[in-house]
């Protein structure tokens, strides 16, 4: 995912802490100008370990007015995305979790007149689905969940 943090491009991709495997995690690049980019940076580093797919899976970042999130699929499962809050675009922990989302690899919309909504889809789930996702104050020590639900279809 490429998005803008100030002056910088930022691309979030998921690694681990080694080439052969280690800490699952979010790592990132800058760019000034799309095509000239960083070494690897870390925005989050999760305590489990492995070689493929994990808990940071297609990581998502979004920005809103108490700070920044980020969506990382899948723990413990197929269908449950984390989020977890942070001030800071570029650092996140296991404990900034702001809840979870039952979906696989959830992503926000947000529309031109803030409205947002939240994606799901991935192998064996029927499609892309689209909920219209409410956003609560944030509580610390609060994990509220954020649950899923596709609208139903739409007829031509």
């Amino acid at each position: 995912m490429v998005t803008r943090v100030g002056s910088l491009w930022v691309m979030y991709y998921t690694a681990t802490s080694t080439p052969e495997g280690g800490n699952h995690q979010v790592a990132y690049r800058v760019s000034t100008d799309l095509t000239h980019w960083s070494g690897k940076h870390v925005a989050f580093e999760h305590p489990r370990s492995g070689t493929v797919g994990g808990p940071t899976e297609s990581p998502f970042v979004v920005r809103r007015p108490d700070g920044w999130y980020l969506f990382v699929c899948c723990d413990p499962g197929y269908e449950d995305t984390r989020v977890y809050r942070s001030a800071n675009p570029f650092r996140f922990t296991v404990d900034d979790s702001a809840g979870h989302i039952n979906a696989h690899a959830a992503e926000v919309i947000t529309e031109p007149d803030g409205t947002t909504s939240i994606t799901s889809a991935g192998w064996g789930q029927g499609g892309l689905h689209l909920a219209p996702l409410h956003w609560q104050p944030s509580r610390p020590g609060v994990a509220p969940e954020l649950p899923l639900r596709p609208d139903p279809p739409r007829s031509p």
